[in-house]
């Protein structure tokens, strides 16, 4: 029970229909709990706003680490049928895939790395941008500004810390 929403190096994308209940759940989660927690005194549609860029950013990282799965396995020549993006996270459909372990493990291995090894990477690039903000938004009197700034410090430290470091294994 998946829709299929976009192409990419001729893999199907789909979407299962679990991910529209865990979206809403996580963007619940964000917006009720999480986010009033890191920061404190905000309108709730602040919260709501954060939760929403959350669930994207969440399922944003998820197709590319699955992404990047594929990319190496198209490059060693296997098929690739799809990537379906679900209650859990995500999955890349391979076929032939444990021929190529049984043969050769340096390719499995390489195929089963650099999901995380991506992970870790938009980790870093969010976490860097969120520093980057801090370093320029220290001393701003700004309110507009501020809150701004406030949304953005909150799904980049959520889409860095929580979704890329912690749940690199998805």
């Amino acid at each position: 029970m998946s829709l299929e929403v976009a192409k990419i190096k001729g893999i199907p994308i789909k979407l299962h229909f679990t991910l529209v209940v865990i979206s809403f759940l996580v963007a619940w989660t964000l917006a009720v709990m999480l986010m009033p927690e890191l920061y404190p005194g905000l309108d709730i549609s602040v919260y709501w706003i954060m939760g929403i860029i959350g669930a994207i950013i969440l399922f944003v990282s998820v197709l590319l680490h699955e992404l990047a799965h594929s990319m190496v396995a198209l490059r060693y020549g296997l098929k690739v049928r799809e990537i379906v993006l679900f209650i859990f996270g995500g999955v890349s459909v391979i076929e032939d895939q444990d021929e190529v372990a049984s043969k050769d493990f340096r390719k499995e291995f390489k195929i089963a790395i650099v999901g995380p090894i991506t992970s870790f990477v938009i980790a870093a690039i969010l976490a860097t941008s969120l520093w980057l903000l801090m370093y320029m938004t220290v001393g701003s009197h700004n309110n507009a500004g501020n809150v701004s700034a406030i949304i953005a410090a909150g799904v980049l430290q959520y889409g860095g810390a929580l979704v890329n470091l912690l749940s690199w294994w998805i």
